[in-house]
């Protein structure tokens, strides 16, 4: 299994200066990788648009 670490995702939302949002136990994002399945939905996403589009 891959892993980012986190500190890329923490220096990443600062210098964006967006929320970080950590979701344990997905897969890969951006595709399969080795043969693994991919993640597919990301709900907290979903959410985190909704949430700025009513700002």
């Amino acid at each position: 299994m891959y892993k980012v670490d986190l500190k890329y995702g923490t220096e990443l939302s600062q210098k964006l200066g967006a929320e970080l949002v950590v979701v344990s136990g997905k897969k890969h994002f951006s595709g399969p990788v080795d043969n693994e399945e991919s993640c597919v939905e990301l709900p907290q996403a979903l959410d985190a648009v909704v949430d700025i589009s009513r700002a």
